[in-house]
């Protein structure tokens, strides 16, 4: 989904493909039905670790990579679960305020309107100490990710609409935003969630956020105040936050994937990008980034520029 998007903006912006003055507009649609997929032992607990000894690499499950992630970057068990205690606290209110109403199209089932995501319970400390399961790695072996910290298996689908000036003028439209640009990255793929750090590095130096040789995230931070970072597992953005200082009160602030938002896979990176920008319009901040983490050591990430303030 994020690719689509900087692919439908280069499309427009280039040159290549369209002329300017020609109005061009380019729907971005994802879409996931997790409910179809097929769980086997690679989700079962321990077997990622064994497989991978046993077989190599091929057969390491991405929960079994955050595991490693998690190890890398210091992150305890206590740190995961916070990151999801968090969001779920979020996507509660974000829920009970009726937040996610302006971005989904209303359909009726069985005679009943339906224009938001069920509110999930409250997800408490006591609750995960008493029902989590290491699905990756058992914990005497330092497993730290259960389900409370992985994303859920949600089905979904995302649009966005991306245009040109011309378009703009043929149709009347007022644009909700700008595209400020994108950026990919790559990593071992033994540490495949570091691709959301990856691709965020790039995304800084894109846009010209850097002193010297080094990134200049603070000045990045004074710009940009919402971020939609894929919680894929928990450690992935909360490897990005600590290595970089970035504040949990920006990230995710209507709830992230390990709750039931979920991460539908085709759906995800246009559903970030779509929240994020009524979060924009929501809180009248100038800027946002959304990114994500993609299998076998990708990442990629898009900024915006709200123009409803």
């Amino acid at each position: 989904g994020l690719r689509g998007i900087m692919d439908a903006a280069n499309m427009i912006s280039s040159g290549f493909v369209y002329n300017e003055d020609q109005p061009v507009v380019i729907v971005v649609a994802g879409v996931e039905k997790m409910t179809e997929c097929r769980l086997n032992k690679i989700f079962e607990r321990d077997y990622c670790s064994a497989a991978h000894e046993a077989v190599s690499l091929e057969a390491m499950a991405m929960g079994y990579t955050a595991e490693q992630t998690s190890d890398r970057f210091e992150i305890s068990e206590d740190e995961l679960n916070a990151l999801a205690l968090r969001e779920n606290a979020n996507v509660r209110k974000a829920i009970q305020q009726g937040w996610f109403k302006e971005e989904i199209i209303p359909i009726e089932v069985d005679g009943n309107t339906v224009d938001q995501d069920p509110r999930p319970g409250e997800l408490t400390a006591e609750e995960i100490a008493a029902r989590k399961k290491y699905f990756f790695r058992h914990p005497k072996k330092g497993g730290k990710l259960t389900q409370y910290t992985s994303s859920q298996m949600s089905d979904g689908s995302a649009s966005i609409v991306l245009c040109n000036k011309a378009a703009l003028e043929a149709y009347s439209w007022a644009p909700m935003a700008r595209f400020v640009g994108g950026a990919i990255g790559t990593v071992d793929a033994r540490y495949m969630g570091e691709g959301l750090i990856a691709a965020f590095e790039n995304y800084l130096k894109t846009q010209g956020y850097v002193k010297g040789s080094e990134l200049d995230v603070e000045g990045w931070l004074r710009d940009y105040k919402k971020l939609e970072l894929n919680t894929a597992f928990a450690a992935v953005p909360l490897a990005l936050m600590k290595k970089h200082g970035v504040p949990a009160d920006i990230v995710n602030v209507a709830g992230g994937a390990t709750t039931p938002i979920g991460h539908p896979l085709g759906a995800t990176g246009v559903r970030l990008s779509v929240t994020l920008l009524h979060l924009l319009a929501r809180f009248n901040e100038q800027f946002g980034y959304a990114g994500a983490c993609v299998g076998e050591g990708q990442g990629g990430g898009v900024g915006f520029e709200n123009l409803f303030r």
